[in-house]
């Protein structure tokens, strides 16, 4: 049964990826989302996120697509989100947050994905099939986001956060730099 912690990776192919964070979460979520396309990389991963992270997400090459979270939705579009979120299919749905909130557990069950994986604190739980335990995390939030690979029976290669830019991000921010005047000899 799905509901005792048996994962099948064969049935894999749509991966919803919950991460409301700031961009340092979502920098210290780059090693996990990096573990789940080299595990599935024919799969589909779409990553849930903030609407400032949405942007930066989309140039990433382990994310395949991005849904824009307002923090401040009204229930209304919250539940227009979860209707949309539903008709992805997802076959696989995690949850980044390490952390007392249950808005993103209830989302990742209202998913209806067959797996679903998160953090077992404060009784968040129950609305996982898959559940990363207290003594399963203790390092840093890098190395307990891997965590969840493991409970998917993903040994990661790769445990560093990693944002990947492209030559225009590149010389506009450059560009800001210089002028800002920073780095300039005096």
């Amino acid at each position: 049964s799905r509901d005792n912690g048996y994962f099948e990776k064969k049935v894999v192919g749509n991966i919803l990826v919950v991460r409301l964070g700031r961009l340092g979460d979502f920098v210290v979520t780059t090693p996990l989302l990096k573990a789940l396309k080299g595990e599935f990389p024919s799969s589909k991963i779409t990553l849930l996120a903030r609407k400032d992270i949405c942007g930066l997400a989309a140039r990433q090459p382990w994310i395949d697509d991005v849904i824009a979270y307002d923090k401040n939705v009204s229930p209304p579009v919250f539940l227009e989100l979860v209707r949309n979120v539903r008709k992805g299919g997802f076959d696989l749905a995690v949850d980044c947050l390490k952390d007392y909130p249950i808005k993103t557990a209830i989302l990742t069950y209202l998913t209806r994905a067959p797996y679903r994986v998160g953090f077992d604190i404060a009784n968040r739980g129950v609305f996982f099939n898959l559940k990363v335990g207290p003594e399963q995390y203790n390092g840093t939030v890098a190395e307990d986001m891997l965590g969840l690979a493991n409970k998917l029976g993903i040994i990661p290669r790769d445990c560093e956060p990693e944002i990947t830019v492209n030559s225009s991000d590149k010389s506009a921010v450059n560009g800001f730099i210089k002028a800002q005047g920073i780095g300039e000899e005096s």
